[in-house]
């Protein structure tokens, strides 16, 4: 017999919960706050969604203390709170949502070593998000995919995820994340570049890097960039005279 229930309205995350949440989180992001504090900040804030039954503010605030176990390298805890941000996203009949938190486990099960599993979810997490026309989701889920390639020795196919997530770059609306998108691939392509002996190639990649970074202003990005300039340099063993133009590569 076929349940009369009817099916859950898709729940929005409201731009004022997010901007809550994007307070906590930016003020510990950017070094201002103590861990456990802005944590039991965000919990704070899901249990008035768990009051209002508001799965998609749940998710959300589970979703971003998952990234901020990733960054403290704590692996396990980052899959568990991005597995609850899904299972809540879901609840929220919010496909959308539900995309971005499987990317995010690929992510974390990549840093894992984790290489079977991680693509599994990039792969779904990039179709799903092409089917949702949310290329936002699809370019950094083609520069993750193209970090684990790259893990993989797999060179080519690497450079073509690379490409693939500049090519989407510009249609992330977030300035931030746009820059975020460019600058991992780029760093991608730097590195593929070094592997296969186009050194110059990857010379101009490391310099472009170092340009976007520099715009957006985030230490962790510069860090990145930096790194990237001197995997660069220390396989070319010097600095290339004439700095090239920051060209796309």
């Amino acid at each position: 017999m076929a349940s009369s229930t009817p099916p859950q309205p898709m729940q929005e995350i409201d731009e004022a919960f997010r901007a809550r949440c994007d307070v906590i989180y930016e003020a510990w992001f950017q070094g201002g706050g103590d861990f456990r504090a802005a944590v039991e900040s965000l919990m704070t804030l899901e249990n008035e969604a768990l009051i209002d039954a508001h799965y998609a503010h749940q998710g959300l605030v589970e979703n971003v203390i998952g990234m901020m176990y990733g960054y403290r390298a704590d692996l396990d805890q980052s899959i568990r709170y991005f597995s609850r941000a899904r299972d809540m996203f879901e609840r929220a009949n919010n496909p959308t949502q539900v995309v971005r938190a499987v990317m995010n486990l690929g992510e974390t099960y990549r840093q894992k070593g984790d290489f079977p599993r991680a693509r599994q979810f990039f792969r779904t997490a990039y179709e799903q998000a092409g089917l949702l026309n949310v290329p936002a989701t699809q370019a950094f889920a083609a520069a993750n995919e193209g970090h684990l390639l790259l893990s993989m020795k797999q060179y080519d196919r690497a450079r073509e995820r690379f490409e693939k997530a500049l090519e989407l770059a510009p249609s992330v609306e977030k300035v931030l994340s746009q820059l975020e998108v460019k600058t991992d691939a780029i760093q991608g392509m730097a590195k593929v570049h070094l592997q296969v002996g186009e050194n110059s190639a990857a010379w101009k990649c490391a310099v472009e890097s170092m340009g976007l970074s520099q715009q957006s202003q985030q230490p962790l990005m510069l860090g990145c960039a930096y790194r990237t300039m001197g995997e660069v340099l220390t396989a070319l063993g010097h600095t290339p005279s004439g700095t090239p133009a920051a060209d796309p590569c």
